[in-house]
């Protein structure tokens, strides 16, 4: 898991080496990550290989964070954006 988050840094990653190695596949494990990032337009993905777009390099830290929560906590784990609770204080202030 460490090593593909470690390779986002060169905003791709081979899924071929971790299955080889250590019989570990990204595309299952990071299922949900992968998904929000594409939909996002931060990714693109290939038969073996998960590639970052400009968009995707820009937030590869977050997408790491991102990964490593969904391993750690089997998909259970999320981020909380700091965007999203800001967002919620213009709406609040216009409903009252």
């Amino acid at each position: 898991m460490l090593w593909c988050v470690s390779q986002l840094q060169y905003g791709r990653i081979d899924v071929e080496t971790p299955r080889k190695k250590w019989d570990f596949d990204p595309f299952a494990t990071f299922a949900r990550t992968i998904e929000k990032c594409e939909e996002r337009g931060e990714m693109i993905i290939g038969e073996n290989v998960i590639e970052l777009t400009s968009e995707g390099m820009f937030w590869a830290n977050t997408i790491g964070a991102e990964m490593a929560m969904e391993y750690l906590y089997d998909g259970k784990g999320e981020i909380m954006s700091l965007e999203e609770n800001t967002a919620k204080i213009p709406k609040r202030i216009i409903e009252e």
